[in-house]
């Protein structure tokens, strides 16, 4: 009881006091919209208002930046259960074996003599079952195929969803990785719905095969009509299955596991050796600079340049990237950036000089525009002097045109920003560049905001930025500008061809296959045209990594080697935030990027059409 009294006084007071500052607002206290003042442990609840006042303004902060999309929620409480439907129609006819026995396969059942497809009773070897029903193709190349799986996506828009039974949070045991339903020995679905919803039979593990089949079909379509509504089926013969255990269980669980395997982001064998080289090249070009000027990389915690020492800077020497209309991003120094839908890459190296690379891919030239832009107070506070030059070289087949803005002429370091753009026809496969077009150097000496842009939709081509300087203000002549472009093009030289640069990983294996209905321009007419040129008809690709080493189950139809594989290619895996948050699912990446318009017969963009959307790929072993 006195404890009880010493709450009711404690509310009495806390009331009667609020009361007095509520009151009191001509002495110089607003309380605006007022918080209720609870204490939390007397099961008290802090509300917040609905609109801030001016006491609630002096207390908030500021408004910080969006955090990463959290992970999907817990699966809520089943509804109610909803009317009877509509009586179906009669299920499907179990065929019989012949005599009484039970086959181990669809392929034992041909040799039998069997040769109508449909549902059949078999016990593959090793099987813990008495038996179980699988559907039998006896018609294409002999037949003898038994469907073990089929993938079908049920809203392209969620995303790892509870839909998504080869790659949602209960077919991925961990964030990015580790015996997924490709792997594991699970099974799910109903071999009568597998055009309406995901299907693994017990056979996807247990049946020892040695090739594979593929067969797209609309969504919904009844067992009889498989076959005749299917609009592409094509199927492997050479026997590569049995190389890797016999079973896609074993296929992807022993050799060919869905795991990240690059989560730390390095750059495609290819261009981490066109860094190198270019590292490489750093110490001839710094040597070919008489009083080079050797700045600090003194900003730690982002590992660029603050000041540089000796007063070069007051604020860094801030690098920006540009995609198309998009917002300018920020690079920090040694880190790797990609862009999938553009083929884009960006590194830098943190040397003397420093330089900045951004290759793009642009297969398809799907975007007109790339950019490069550098922010920066410089030391020499509006005095000194300016110069900029610009010129183009040819070094075997490379072409490079280049665009440089000297700062000089006081006691602090000069600063020399030379931005260049490259390409090469012969080796490369370049789309060149129209026009290297800089905007207006800046004005004054203190504050630089200076770009560069390429246009004209360029493939296969090379942009960059490199920071040259002398001590004491000293101006880097037009002559060492050039001299520093003609070392660095030399080092590109021996870039090699553009299948060193390009998106394609060798962490993978293909098969090539034959068609019985469709061909290889029926492949293509419905691959996204941003992707095309990075893709090749008449095989089925197991396992591709991207980039970022993500991979995906398969590419029906191609083989990819494209930087954003996810629009060709199915089964992704849970993803991490950032750039490809949206290629999780089992058709993965297939609705394309946010401006991408398919109709239902037309890809566009990196999106396939609304129809290969709503259709499911029947997997077959034999």
């Amino acid at each position: 009881m006195a404890n009880m009294a010493s709450r009711a006084f404690t509310v009495v007071a806390m009331f009667f006091t609020f009361s007095q500052l509520s009151t009191t607002s001509s002495q110089g206290v607003d309380m605006g919209d007022c918080l209720c003042m609870c204490d939390d442990n007397e099961g008290g609840q802090f509300i917040s208002p609905t609109k801030g006042g001016k006491f609630l303004q002096s207390i908030k902060g500021l408004k910080g930046d969006m955090g990463p999309p959290g992970d999907i929620g817990f699966t809520g409480l089943p509804g109610p259960p909803g009317s009877d439907g509509l009586r179906g129609p009669p299920g499907e006819i179990i065929n019989k074996s012949p005599g009484s026995a039970v086959y181990p396969s669809c392929k034992k059942l041909s040799a039998a003599g069997i040769t109508k497809s449909g549902i059949y009773k078999i016990k593959p070897t090793g099987l813990p079952l008495p038996k179980i029903n699988v559907f039998c193709d006896m018609e294409s190349d002999g037949g003898g195929w038994t469907l073990v799986a089929s993938v079908h996506e049920n809203n392209i828009y969620g995303k790892c969803t509870m839909g998504d039974r080869w790659s949602n949070d209960q077919g991925q045991t961990t964030k990015y990785s580790s015996l997924g339903n490709w792997e594991s020995f699970s099974t799910f679905g109903s071999l009568e719905g597998a055009t309406s919803d995901d299907y693994k039979s017990a056979a996807y593990s247990y049946l020892v095969a040695s090739d594979v089949m593929l067969w797209h079909v609309p969504n919904d379509v009844s067992i009889s009509q498989w076959s005749s509504q299917a609009f592409l089926k094509y199927y492997t013969s050479s026997g590569f299955l049995s190389s890797y255990g016999g079973t896609l269980q074993i296929l992807y669980s022993k050799h060919f596991p869905l795991k990240m395997n690059n989560a730390s982001g390095d750059l495609t064998p290819g261009m981490s050796n066109l860094m190198q080289i270019v590292n490489d090249t750093a110490a001839n070009i710094a040597a070919g600079i008489s009083g080079f000027y050797s700045y600090r990389f003194d900003d730690s915690a982002y590992m660029r340049i603050s000041d540089g020492g000796n007063d070069m800077y007051d604020d860094g020497n801030r690098v920006h990237y540009q995609i198309g209309n998009e917002h300018w991003k920020p690079v920090q120094y040694g880190k790797t950036y990609y862009d999938l839908g553009s083929g884009t890459q960006v590194s830098s190296i943190i040397n003397h000089p420093f330089i900045m690379l951004m290759w793009i891919g642009n297969s398809g030239g799907s975007v007109d525009t790339f950019g490069i832009k550098v922010q920066s107070g410089t030391g020499a506070d509006s005095g000194g002097l300016t110069a900029s030059y610009s010129s183009q070289f040819v070094y075997n087949n490379i072409t490079c045109r280049y665009e440089s803005y000297n700062v000089y002429g006081v006691a602090d370091p000069s600063i020399c920003e030379v931005y260049f753009a490259c390409h090469d026809v012969t080796n490369w496969g370049s789309q060149p560049f129209n026009n290297l077009v800089r905007g207006s150097w800046s004005s004054s000496t203190d504050n630089l905001v200076n770009s560069v842009n390429i246009d004209g939709s360029p493939q296969n081509v090379l942009m960059g930025y490199m920071l040259l300087s002398k001590g004491s203000g000293v101006q880097v002549r037009e002559t060492e500008v050039a001299s520093s472009i003609r070392l660095l093009l030399g080092g590109l030289a021996g870039m090699g061809t553009v299948a060193d640069v390009d998106c394609s990983r060798p962490e993978s294996i293909s098969a090539s296959v034959s068609y019985i209905t469709g061909n290889n321009d029926d492949v293509m007419a419905r691959i996204p045209p941003n992707q095309k040129a990075r893709v090749t008809p008449g095989y089925i690709h197991f396992r591709p990594v991207d980039p970022m080493g993500m991979p995906n189950a398969l590419c029906p139809g191609v083989k990819s080697s494209a930087c954003r594989q996810q629009s060709v290619c199915i089964g992704g895996i849970k993803t991490p935030p950032g750039p490809l948050s949206d290629t999780c699912g089992d058709f993965s990446g297939w609705r394309g990027g946010a401006n991408d318009n398919p109709t239902d017969t037309t890809p566009d963009g990196s999106a396939r059409s609304k129809n290969d959307v709503k259709s499911t790929i029947l997997i077959f072993t034999r």
